[in-house]
């Protein structure tokens, strides 16, 4: 932080600085997402009607009015989530608005079990970009039925529900699951089971701090009838506003409102027991009896050892053909947030019709037995990073569909979730070739040897994308290579045409030709499509057998990415290559843009030129560079975007002097000319960022990229505080009640400023020469404008 003396020229005052998915009907409540860490929760909401059933009980507020509710969130604490949630009598309106921005639902449900025409809805948005801590928050745009049949059984519905999940280093460590959909529940009960945490064992019970939450519609305090309870693991949850038996009763002490109408948003502390003869697992019982409720989400939150999440995605390479070899590339990932300590287990069950030819990677061990591979990895593994892949080869021995799965398990994952990865496709039968035809081959195969063999095989490697691979074309009469004469040279007249397997066509702009034997192809056929006699092809090139040869050397060049195949026409004949890969050299930023769509200045120091806010996002594009030079066009449009790109952060010293170094989160996105991130760094500073792929679809070819220098980023924005004042406001001075003192004029009093990030946390490398000037200036109040000149200076 940084403390400012001040002179003030001000009249006596009071100080205040300032700086320059389709709807549902009944949906089943189901677990949505978990954090895991130290984490908690909040809330607030607020009502549409203007009073009880006792009363006016079909009176609603405006669309248009602004209707406001207050949200406490802890100092300190990191917003993980904030999800709004809405709900009404009548047509669904899946539109509000929620701080003066339109919010869109982007989870639709609805209901129309009560019968007799009382429909009710719901929507769900995440407004996190929205929420920044504690404060006063404004909601309106919503428009419910209050006629009708609602109306007369007292049962218009009508507000709003706002979730926050927060991180506090205060908070233990914890496992929250958060359960949503819509459910009309009515002399009945909805009862949830949850196990995915880890607790310790000890000898004797031990209890442990839990708490529980629920969003419900509808509640009425006059129908309880005793029978409304929540309970966690046998113990009902009551307190001062929600007496046993009446859970749900207009009242919602998640901001203390007695007079939440409809709405009851409830969270209470609670106790689990930990001990060695106990299962590591709580169950919560939602019962209602003659009152009609609607359940939007309940919140759970319990201790847990700390966690891991592991997950695995799976990529094939390779040609699905009988006699071939397919290829799977696995990547784990940890999501977080803890360190899995290892050894991490890969379990890889074959397809009856496959065999296990060999399993490797970077710290992998591999064995099989049967169709199981297991595959071992020892090393720690810590959050948000992945392991090496892991590359499992299998022959294929017969033909037909070919499902392969895969799981993962770790010591500490609690979210089986993303634990399994599988990948199906098509084996087909080798192509038979009767009389004399030609086949592409891996090398210059000796007359008279099986095809396929060891000694011929199919071409199968992967190239390097805008340079020369030599495929060589070889003729075959009954599986045997042939030599067309054993005393001349004999030319056969032949066309070439490519096929795009994945991606699946050729881009909409940049597209490129191949070449094979001096010949260009035309644009490959889209989604693997066979070539015929009647579709584009190569100007014929005449292909030149030497005498007692059976094979003829041919280079093939291919300025772009993908899994392609090769095919060529002789004698009205089509003779297809298996599917082979074209890589990339390296990865290289092609753009880095603010938001704003200012071009990234590249800083190397303090003095470089402002980027964007800390916290704040910023787009980039990754290309793929050949090895002519050139940018591969169709890079980014692959299955998966690809899987695997991946940006990597470095902090380096300016000066010779450390910079604290931040956080760098990142979303892939689709862009033209390669894989959009989204990036956001949380510190200011300068950074290099260096894109990169762990294996280029399944081929096991790691990508590397080039370094880029990023920034610099500055802070979001600045909190002011002026711990000790002069002398206080006397009554007679008619202080703002937000002012913290007073000082006459021209008497020094200290300031002190704190830089943030767009996300509320303090900065740390805001210090030395990474702190900025920083200008103060005096306001009429807070948020107010600045004060003219002839009012003072500081």
């Amino acid at each position: 932080m940084a403390r400012f003396r001040l002179l003030s020229f001000l009249a006596l005052c009071g100080l205040l600085l300032a700086l320059c998915a389709p709807a549902r009907a009944d949906t089943a409540i189901r677990l949505y997402k978990s954090f895991n860490g130290s984490v908690n929760f909040t809330g607030t909401q607020v009502t549409l009607r203007d009073s009880s059933n006792s009363s006016n009980a079909c009176s609603v507020a405006s669309s248009s009015a602004n209707r406001k509710a207050d949200l406490v969130v802890p100092a300190g604490a990191t917003i993980l989530s904030a999800q709004l949630y809405w709900a009404g009598s009548g047509p669904a309106d899946n539109t509000v608005t929620f701080q003066g921005k339109s919010i869109s639902a982007e989870r639709k449900y609805t209901s129309a079990t009560a019968g007799n025409g009382m429909n009710y809805f719901s929507g769900v948005s995440d407004v996190t970009d929205y929420v920044k801590g504690s404060g006063t928050y404004t909601f309106s745009g919503l428009t419910v039925a209050n006629g009708n049949p609602w109306c007369a059984s007292q049962a218009v519905l009508g507000g709003f529900s706002l979730l926050v999940v927060y991180a506090h280093p205060s908070e233990p460590e914890r496992v929250l699951n958060l359960y949503e959909g819509f459910r009309y529940v009515q002399n009945g009960e909805i009862s949830f089971t949850a196990n995915n945490f880890r607790w310790p064992r000890p000898w004797w019970p031990v209890v442990e701090k839990a708490r529980i939450g629920h969003i419900t519609w509808e509640g009425d305090a006059t129908l309880a009838g005793g029978g409304e309870r929540l309970i966690f693991d046998g113990k009902e949850m009551t307190d001062d506003m929600n007496p046993a038996g009446n859970q749900f009763n207009s009242r919602s002490n998640i901001n203390r409102d007695y007079n939440s109408y409809g709405i009851d948003f409830d969270a209470y502390d609670t106790e689990v027991v930990q001990w060695i003869l106990f299962a590591p697992s709580v169950t919560t019982i939602y019962r209602t009896g003659q009152d009609l409720v609607l359940l939007s989400a309940e919140i759970l939150v319990v201790p847990t050892l700390p966690v891991s999440d592991l997950s695995i995605q799976m990529t094939r390479g390779g040609a699905m053909q009988v006699g071939q070899r397919a290829t799977y590339t696995m990547v784990v990932t940890n999501k977080g947030p803890y360190t899995e300590a290892g050894p991490i287990t890969v379990t890889n069950t074959l397809p009856a019709g496959m065999s296990y030819v060999s399993g490797s990677g970077v710290n992998w061990t591999c064995g099989a037995s049967g169709q199981l591979v297991t595959c071992t990895y020892k090393p720690a593994l810590a959050p948000n990073l992945s392991a090496p892949a892991l590359t499992i080869t299998a022959s294929i021995d017969q033909s037909g569909k070919m499902l392969n799965t895969a799981r993962v398990d770790g010591t500490s994952d609690n979210n089986e979730a993303n634990d399994t990865a599988s990948d199906e496709a098509t084996a087909l039968a080798p192509p038979v070739v009767s009389g004399t035809g030609y086949v592409f081959t891996d090398r210059a195969c000796a007359p008279k040897v099986a095809y396929p063999s060891s000694a011929c095989l199919p071409y199968s490697a992967t190239v390097n994308g805008g340079s020369a691979a030599t495929i060589y074309v070889t003729a075959v009469r009954d599986k045997m290579t042939v030599a067309l004469s054993g005393t001349e040279e004999k030319t056969v007249s032949m066309q070439f045409g490519l096929a795009c397997q994945d991606p699946a066509s050729a881009p909409p702009t940049g597209a490129v030709k191949a070449t094979y034997a001096g010949a260009t192809l035309p644009f490959c056929m889209s989604n693997g499509s066979v070539p015929s006699a009647g579709t584009p092809w190569s100007p014929a090139v005449s292909m030149k057998f030497p005498a007692n040869q059976a094979s003829v050397a041919a280079n093939f060049v291919y300025a772009d990415v993908g899994t392609v195949q090769l095919y060529l026409l002789a004698n009205g004949n089509v003779s297809p290559s298996v599917t082979f890969t074209s890589v990339p050299k390296q990865l290289e930023f092609r753009s880095i843009v603010s938001a704003g769509g200012m071009a990234n200045p590249g800083a190397v120091d303090y003095a470089g030129g402002g980027f964007v806010a800390a916290g704040d996002a910023f787009y980039g594009v990754v290309g793929a560079r050949l090895f002519d030079g050139s940018f591969a066009p169709n890079f980014g449009r692959e299955t998966g975007n690809p899987d695997g790109v991946a940006v990597a952060l470095s902090v380096p010293p300016v000066e010779n002097v450390e910079q604290v170094a931040g956080a760098l989160t990142q979303t892939r996105t689709s862009a033209v000319g390669g894989v959009g991130v989204t990036m956001q760094y949380s510190e200011v500073g300068v950074v290099v960022l260096t894109p990169g792929l762990s294996s280029y679809l399944a081929t096991g070819r790691q990508i590397g990229g080039l370094r880029q220098n990023v920034g610099r980023f500055f802070p979001a924005y600045y909190r002011t505080s002026i711990e000790i004042t002069p002398f206080g406001c006397a009554d007679a001075m008619r202080c703002d009640p937000g002012l913290s003192g007073a000082a006459y004029s021209r008497q020094p009093f200290e300031v002190t400023v704190e830089a943030y990030n767009a996300e509320d946390n303090e900065l740390k490398n805001f210090k030395g020469k990474w702190r900025q000037a920083v200008k103060l200036v005096a306001a009429a109040g807070q948020g107010g404008a600045a004060l003219p000149a002839a009012a003072g200076s500081l």
